[in-house]
């Protein structure tokens, strides 16, 4: 059987990945790529996945899906460790009205690597010059790896359908985007992260990098603080699951570009708070700064000099040309922050915040320009609290 199929498979590649027909030889490889917990976490593989499960999608979905011409599946070869292996899967389940889901998975040893954005890139192109009119992706939400493969590949992004994919018996939020045939599918790369960093007046080294989910369970601290309950609308109860939405909820402003947002952190990883760039689609580089801090990081100047580190940058980089710092009236420590940050007074919108007691308070403006900003270089700064 596996002749009369596999003579239909196209064999594809670039010079450094090439797309194959399956083989007896890679039901191994199979087989241990979707015993690895990132398989279990975002597809639907069988769990436990026993050599058996292997031997049935072999038989079962990849021969019958070219026999029938509803699924096209590759093997996906590359050069690991000196020798040709198997690296992943990639596939097309045909519609049958000229359109295709395509679905991925990476071999744990051949992980960042980019061969998988390679493949795609392959099979999309393929696709599209055999007549179909559409190749659409979709992933759980929170596969990172999934999306930023899809988008640079050109794939456009849609926006996120709740509850629309099934796994471990419950519907789950997904993501959906798609590629036509007359898009322009030049590769774009997803936005890169600079890391940051400074030092206190009291000489204490932060560093400003990426949120991981190694920070969740500081953020569920931070949030159930009452200071910061008190000042910003958060979710209650706030736990793991609030956490990790705020986390995806960060990857997706810097994905969609409209905000940047990085974690205040010690140099070994100690996650202090949170810091975030708004408005950066807004027009004529306005832009908003906001932060958070873990109750046992305040008093160290540690806000005050993660807003000055970012602002800097901001202003260097051409992220902004004017950057927007407001604050309760009653908050009187992110008051101080602008202020040491010689941030410019603007005035109070009256009666314009509600805070998480149900009252009310005034909300102060401040501003900083990039005119004021590289005028003032040797601004003074005062002892931090």
């Amino acid at each position: 059987m596996e002749q009369s199929w596999a003579a239909l498979v196209p064999i594809l590649g670039d010079g450094v990945v090439r797309l194959r027909a399956h083989t007896e030889a890679d039901l191994t490889g199979l087989t241990s790529m979707c015993q690895d917990p990132e398989m279990a976490r975002w597809t639907t593989v069988p769990q436990p996945y026993a050599p058996s499960d292997a031997r049935y999608y072999f038989d079962e979905v990849i021969a019958p899906g070219w026999l029938h011409n509803n699924q096209w599946s590759w093997a996906l070869e590359a050069e690991l460790d000196g020798e040709p292996r198997f690296a992943g899967n990639i596939d097309l389940r045909l519609d049958g009205l000229g359109g295709a889901e395509v679905g991925f998975a990476t071999h744990p040893d051949a992980r960042g690597l980019g061969l998988m954005t390679r493949a795609l890139r392959l099979v999309a192109d393929h696709a599209l010059t055999q007549g179909l009119t559409v190749v659409r992706w979709r992933a759980l939400v929170g596969n990172w790896g999934s999306r930023k493969i899809a988008m640079r590949c050109g794939f456009h992004f849609e926006g996120t359908l709740r509850r629309l994919l099934p796994q471990r018996g419950e519907l789950q939020d997904a993501w959906v985007a798609s590629l036509l045939a007359s898009d322009d599918r030049t590769p774009r790369d997803w936005p890169k992260q600079v890391t940051l960093a400074g030092t206190t007046s009291g000489g204490e080294a932060i560093v400003l990098r990426e949120f991981t989910l190694r920070d969740a369970p500081r953020i569920v601290e931070a949030a159930n603080d009452p200071t910061t309950a008190h000042f910003l609308p958060l979710p209650r109860p706030y736990g793991a699951a609030e956490a990790e939405e705020y986390l995806n909820l960060a990857a997706e402003k810097w994905a969609a570009g409209t905000s940047a947002v990085w974690c205040i952190s010690t140099p070994d990883g100690q996650a202090l708070g949170s810091i975030e760039l708004m408005l950066l689609d807004s027009p004529a580089s306005r832009r908003e700064v906001g932060y958070w801090l873990h109750p046992d990081a305040r008093g160290r100047g540690v806000a005050t000099t993660a807003v000055r580190i970012l602002t800097d940058h901001a202003f260097r980089a051409g992220l902004a040309h004017s950057i927007l710092l407001q604050a309760a009236a009653t908050n009187e420590a992110s008051l101080a922050i602008a202020q040491r940050n010689a941030f410019r007074s603007l005035g109070v919108w009256p009666d314009a915040l509600v805070l998480d007691d149900g009252t009310r308070t005034d909300l102060v403006m401040y501003a900083a320009t990039l005119r004021d900003w590289c005028a003032d270089a040797g601004r003074p700064v005062s002892p931090e609290s």
